[in-house]
């Protein structure tokens, strides 16, 4: 396997940053969620496989109900915002096209990772969907599980034409992890 590619959402801000992979993808607003997969699968195939696929895209959180504190609030862990209508659990099975075609998955998005305390095997468990997606695309998968911070300042040129900055991502906010695509068991690599 040989290669890079990128794959970024339009409902993240800011322009697709250059010189990370030999392919970037910058999805319309109406690319399907499966489309995503088949392209990407396709693109690997064309290429020998890829060493690593990059997604850049947000985190989808919702509201949960913490039975043991009687609280609501929204937590982060419920997939990915990516294509339309985006990847859960409901239609993780997508990644499969990508079995065999690419080594490592690693995942721009604010907590894919993140697992409240008592919702572990929910909807809001994102260690066993990143788990999953590893397992499902023969990948491994790196995720964080907090909220990702982003930049995307544009530069004078930017301004000037009326554009968004390149988004930049820097450091890793909080815990990290890689789901291995043998057993999906995510271990802590920062």
């Amino acid at each position: 396997m040989a290669g890079r590619m990128l794959i970024h959402d339009p409902g993240l801000a800011g322009r697709t940053p250059g010189g990370l992979a030999d392919n970037n993808w910058r999805l319309e607003e109406t690319t399907t969620t499966s489309h995503v997969f088949a392209w990407a699968s396709a693109h690997a195939r064309n290429v020998g496989g890829l060493d690593e696929l990059l997604i850049m895209c947000h985190g989808f959180e919702d509201g949960v109900h913490d039975g043991l504190q009687a609280i609501s609030t929204y937590s982060l862990g419920f997939g990915l915002a990516l294509g339309r209508p985006g990847l859960t659990f409901d239609n993780i099975q997508l990644v499969s096209a990508l079995r065999g075609r690419v080594a490592q998955i690693t995942l721009f998005a604010c907590g894919p990772a993140h697992t409240r305390t008592g919702f572990q095997n929910t909807r809001a468990d994102g260690m066993r969907f990143c788990g999953e997606f590893a397992l499902i695309s023969g990948a491994a998968v790196v995720a964080a599980i907090e909220t990702q911070y982003y930049y995307h300042t544009p530069s004078w040129w930017d301004r000037l034409r009326s554009r968004d900055g390149t988004i930049d991502f820097g450091a890793w906010e909080g815990p990290v992890y890689r789901f291995s695509p043998t057993d999906g068991v995510g271990t802590r690599v920062m």
